[in-house]
């Protein structure tokens, strides 16, 4: 009779650990209504806290030092599934970018598109063609190398089965500034403070063939004042030079991306496409850096980046169906 007894206990006891497991494991998902209510602070650091395990970034981001995390719906598999990206900012140049689906009436993880420095905005946009949801993100960074760069990136991500690929990236808001110069170890030597500015406006034409246009002011200006070690007064700032670039990104299916063209390496003889135009950057208006506008950047079939001078690309020729003289 003992032996039952201790047998039933057993066999409660198992129940009741398998249901608070099954309790705790609810705990520990994202609901629909945890996306309605991430004003909450107690929902926002479960949803944190989810965000930074399921991206694996434990060691780098306390998840606990939230500042604020925002859901945009869409659908991104392209299985018409329920998806979401996530986005929480921790502060300090650090924002987590996830995606999640809809299963089983709770958001689980389906992959990360990655670590940014501030994200501004997000936005989901069918693309016609493929029948599913881009991401699109406006990325906000400050970096501090040969000039002082607040920059607004605008940064576009399709799903794959292997995860998340790249398929617009292009500087929209550019505010640079630099003492020319400040690195050459003389004393007494007057400052000379420039200033490049961007502005962009950029659409996406969707349809059958979609396409990104961009219209971007640029600007140079140089300041009056020679004495100034930080950035001088926006008021002693002049214009020296000004262009309006018109820029055009075609989708193509074969390179599974937004590109400028296509175009032949001569050394190589390989097809690549072009997706950036270093004669467009806003850059290309200050005297010192015209050397480096007749660069492009390219892709080449195996999915590296490369840089280089427009000069050793040549056009695509389309084989002939003909055969000459006959």
């Amino acid at each position: 009779m003992k032996k039952k007894r201790w047998i039933i206990f057993a066999v409660f006891m198992v129940m009741l650990l398998g249901t608070a497991a099954r309790v705790y494991a609810t705990a520990k998902q994202i609901t629909a209504k945890d996306l309605k209510n991430l004003n909450d602070s107690s929902t926002m650091a479960k949803v944190s806290e989810i965000l930074v395990k399921d991206m694996e970034k434990s060691k780098d981001v306390n998840a606990k030092e939230i500042r604020s995390i925002t859901a945009t719906y869409g659908e991104i598999d392209g299985k018409d599934n329920d998806n979401v990206v996530i986005v929480g900012n921790y502060g300090s140049n650090c924002a987590l970018v996830g995606v999640y689906q809809k299963a089983n009436g709770v958001y689980v993880f389906l992959d990360d598109i990655g670590v940014f420095f501030d994200v501004e905005g997000v936005n989901t946009v069918n693309l016609k063609n493929l029948g599913r949801d881009a991401v699109f993100i406006k990325e906000y960074a400050q970096q501090i190398g040969g000039a002082f760069e607040r920059t607004t990136f605008l940064r576009g991500y399709l799903w794959a089965e292997d995860g998340f690929k790249l398929i617009y990236s292009m500087a929209e808001q550019v505010n640079a500034d630099w003492n020319k110069y400040s690195d050459n170890g003389e004393d007494g030597v007057e400052s000379q403070w420039n200033r490049v500015i961007q502005t962009s406006k950029t659409k996406l034409e969707n349809g059958n063939y979609p396409a990104i246009k961009a219209q971007r002011n640029q600007f140079y200006l140089k300041s009056s004042d020679t004495e100034a070690k930080n950035i001088p007064a926006d008021s002693t700032f002049h214009e020296v030079a000004k262009k309006e670039v018109s820029e055009s990104y075609y989708w193509s299916d074969k390179w599974e991306k937004f590109i400028i063209c296509e175009k032949v390496d001569k050394t190589t003889g390989e097809k690549v496409a072009v997706i950036e135009d270093w004669g467009n950057l806003p850059y290309s208006i200050v005297q010192d850096y015209e050397i480096y506008s007749s660069k492009v950047r390219i892709v080449r079939k195996d999915g590296t980046t490369d840089i280089v001078q427009g000069e050793t690309l040549s056009e695509v020729r389309d084989r002939k169906n003909t055969i000459e003289g006959v």
